[in-house]
């Protein structure tokens, strides 16, 4: 299932490239996800501000960005030119607000200064973007949010580009001694533009992988060491729910703490290294803050897993969803296709305002039940190792015998209410029926209810009981084939324990009275 999605996506991703404007408001749902999930630091930011946007075409983060709030604000975007297999634009190259530079960021990574914009005043930031400054030039620092949303695109061929140069001649991909490599030189390149832009306190988006390796661990110790807000993850829910990548918000930029860790220089020489078809580096160049060793980044497990855990939980729950989903469509190839894994529909990505039914796309209640259970895991913080957040017991990795529980017990609980109200239709068709007996000449209703009891009788008597053994009845036995059948089987392989029906009663002390008998038939109390 897993494979399918991602080949789905890949079509689609090509396709988003020819129609870059469905994917500029791909991106900028995904930004207002971001924003929302972590306490809309964007929309509701009250002080004029600027931002910059790295790696930003088509240009939905940006647009976002512009729109969000009633703030003044102002931002530059970077991005890698079409002519080298950039995305193409889908966003105003120069207005009043903003503008577009073309430029592969590695090549220029060191020299990027952003000025002051001129927030709240006529005119185009362009005149605020210097790409020459020199390497120990000191950093600006006014950019209150800075986005880093690079993914380096050599290689990937099911991505549309405006280039017929191949990899191995484009001047963008060809000086990479690996793919590894390339892809650490361009999230290195970012993270320089960052620390010499990025204002005190401001907040940064990043984009990264939740299958970590030692490079991507340094790098967010290093992230937790320079803000001293919150370093958080988050995983869109509109799109990518079933790959590995997520973005991490970081709240309260130190630049003085970057600047004595030589944050600049010691990057800059990695990247340097890089682009000259250097090793992919296993580690980060900073010496002495326990990310440079295998037993050095041991000292940051703990506060590593408690930052990883939910992103883990929530792919797995997709992942099993996705299967799940897909085994049932090889079964029933004609069956109605239900449980959702994104709570969007395709009309924001076309920019089209969703009106009445198309709302009901965004409910819970349509996703796939493992879904819904994955867009509840909360956001994941990253502490320093010595926090006592990290005291708290740990979540456990393998989110699926909670799920299944879960779903278990929703199913009994819908059969019990299911029964309930059978229970109470019997009750009132017979009431009905008495009611109609008794006007009736003779009166021939009397003892019509005797049989019956009441309300809570019918329950206690087994009818709830029977609806749950009949949802966890085994479909290989019955011979069902239908979707809800499939569940079943789905849900009966998982667990042994068989839920059976009726409810057991112990053996009354005295004799039950019935009325109408006589004694000698009444229901009498059993020796032990």
């Amino acid at each position: 299932g897993r494979k399918a999605a991602v080949q789905a996506t890949r079509r689609k991703t090509a396709a988003g490239q020819e129609m870059r404007h469905e994917m500029r408001e791909r991106m900028r749902y995904i930004m207002y996800e971001i924003d929302e999930g972590n306490g809309r630091f964007i929309c509701e930011h009250r002080e004029p501000f600027q931002f910059l946007d790295v790696c930003c075409c088509p240009g939905g983060f940006s647009t976002y960005s512009l729109t969000a709030g009633e703030a003044p604000r102002k931002g530059i975007g970077l991005s890698l030119p079409p002519e080298l297999g950039g995305h193409l634009p889908a966003i105003e190259l120069e207005t009043d607000k903003y503008f577009l530079q073309f430029v592969d960021v590695t090549t220029v990574a060191a020299g990027v200064r952003v000025a002051d914009m001129g927030v709240g005043t006529p005119g185009c930031p362009k005149p605020a973007l210097r790409m020459n400054a020199a390497p120990d030039e000191p950093p600006t620092n006014r950019c209150q949010l800075v986005i880093l949303d690079g993914s380096f695109l050599g290689g990937k061929d099911w991505i549309h580009k405006e280039t017929s140069l191949p990899d191995s001649e484009n001047p963008a991909f060809n000086v990479y001694g690996t793919n590894a490599a390339a892809h650490k030189a361009l999230l290195v390149a970012q993270l320089i533009v960052m620390a010499n832009n990025l204002a005190p306190n401001g907040s940064l988006v990043l984009r990264l992988n939740m299958f970590a390796d030692t490079f991507t661990i340094g790098v967010l110790g290093l992230l937790r060491h320079v803000f001293h807000g919150d370093v958080c993850s988050y995983k869109p829910r509109s799109c990518h729910a079933h790959v590995g990548s997520y973005y991490l918000v970081c709240h309260g930029f130190d630049p003085g703490i970057a600047y004595r860790m030589q944050w600049v220089p010691r990057w800059l020489s990695c990247l340097l290294s890089l682009r000259a078809g250097g090793p992919s580096p296993r580690f980060v160049p900073f010496p002495g803050l326990h990310l440079d060793s295998p037993h050095a980044i041991h000292v940051w497990t703990p506060a590593m897993y408690v930052y990883h855990v939910h992103l883990w939980r929530f792919l797995k729950l997709v992942e099993v969803a996705m299967e799940e989903k897909a085994i049932l469509d090889r079964r029933m190839p004609h069956r109605p296709r239900e449980g959702r894994f994104s709570n969007i529909c395709g009309r924001i990505f076309a920019g089209v305002v969703c009106l009445g039914r198309c709302n009901s796309a965004h409910s819970f209640q349509e996703l796939h039940p493992f879904v819904q259970k994955a867009f509840q895991e909360p956001r994941g913080f990253l502490h320093l190792p010595s926090s006592p957040a990290l005291m708290r017991p740990m979540v456990p990795y393998d989110p699926l015998p909670e799920a299944l529980l879960e779903m278990r017990q929703q199913a009994h609980m819908k059969m019990v209410l299911q029964a309930q109200a059978a229970a109470a239709k019997q009750r009132a068709d017979i009431e009905k029926a008495s009611a109609a007996a008794a006007s009736a000449p003779g009166g021939a209703a009397g003892n019509l209810l005797g049989h019956v009891g009441s309300y809570d009788n019918a329950v206690e008597m087994g009818m709830a009981g029977e609806w749950v053994h009949g949802l966890m009845r085994d479909p290989r036995v019955t011979g069902e084939t239908n979707e809800e059948a499939a569940l079943r089987l789905f849900m009966h392989d998982a667990d042994d324990v068989v839920i059976e029906g009726g409810f057991d009663e112990d053996v009354p002390e005295h004799p039950i009275a019935r009325p109408h008998l006589p004694v000698s038939t009444q229901l009498q109390p059993q020796p032990p």
